[in-house]
């Protein structure tokens, strides 16, 4: 968990996985896409696979995945590829979210490359980048 967040509980349902995803769309969104970002054929690290709309998805806590560390020797632009969907917005009380952070100092701070509130929104594979300096090792 991120220094920067207040400790929340683990969720009472869904998690990572990596896996094919299958698109779903619920009440007219889009909330999981269909394929990995390259060609559509692969596979991602995502929460877990609904199966229908609603289900199995992350509910009441805090989900988070941390990636290895990787040394950076020379300048450098971080990028991740990423999709987040949501079908319902300000309904939820602790507040739904997504961030996607990024850390050069062994995960004592953390940079947002992007974020999204509690709003309806549909999932679409997109890419965050962030400035490395060289001679840092980032999460």
């Amino acid at each position: 968990m991120h220094a920067s967040l207040p400790p929340l509980p683990a969720p009472r349902e869904g998690s990572f996985v990596v896996d094919k995803p299958t698109k779903q769309q619920d009440k007219g969104v889009v909330t999981q896409v269909e394929g990995d970002h390259t060609t559509g054929n692969g596979y991602a690290l995502f929460t877990q696979p609904n199966k229908r709309p609603g289900k199995h998805d992350i509910d009441g806590g805090q989900c988070t995945a941390t990636s290895p560390s990787y040394s950076v020797p020379v300048p450098s632009i971080a990028s991740v590829s990423y999709f987040f969907g949501q079908r319902d917005g300000g309904d939820d009380r602790n507040g739904d979210y997504f961030k996607l952070e990024m850390s050069i100092d062994g995960g004592n701070a953390w940079t947002a490359m992007k974020t999204y509130g509690d709003v309806r929104r549909n999932a679409k594979w997109e890419t965050a980048t962030a400035d490395v300096p060289n001679g840092e090792v980032i999460f």
